[in-house]
């Protein structure tokens, strides 16, 4: 009878010891500060259509979307964030006039991005945008315009 009551007296300790860890919160793990102020969220903005104008004629149309990840507590409005990212990428795009964009492949896609994002936290006022990743980038030329033919005389 002993050993029943021994039993049920660990029991009792050990589900009490449980209740009591659970209310005071012991053994939690402690969180860093950083961790516990910032709250990232990965974003996409829409496609964009830049032109391409040399010599006062448009050569083409670059078709841009990207992704950024917003830190929600420096910033709670994330279509401020969408709307001032897309101006940022349209105005870069827009005046890059070296991009030489018959060589895709040569374009600095780390500067655009790096710049994309600065520009945007200067313009916010906070570091709000902590990463831009490139979603698509594309360049279609616009074609020769077709000489018009002589109307046939009917």
């Amino acid at each position: 009878m002993k050993i029943v009551i021994a039993g049920l007296w660990a029991s009792v300790v050990i589900v009490s010891a449980g209740f009591v860890k659970e209310k005071l919160n012991l053994g939690a793990p402690k969180t860093s500060e950083a961790a516990s102020e910032s709250q990232l969220t990965v974003l996409k903005t829409k496609e964009l259509n830049v032109p391409r104008i040399k010599d006062g004629v448009i050569k083409g149309y670059i078709i841009a979307q990207v992704s950024y990840t917003l830190d929600a507590k420096l910033l709670k409005n994330e279509r401020l964030a969408d709307s001032v990212v897309c101006d940022e990428l349209f105005k870069y795009l827009y005046q890059d006039a070296g991009a030489d964009l018959d060589r895709l492949d040569k374009f600095d896609l780390n500067k655009m991005t790096s710049a994309v994002k600065a520009e945007t936290n200067e313009h916010l006022k906070v570091p709000a945008v902590s990463d831009v990743g490139i979603l698509e980038f594309q360049f279609f030329p616009t074609s020769e315009p077709k000489a018009k033919s002589p109307p046939s005389p009917d």
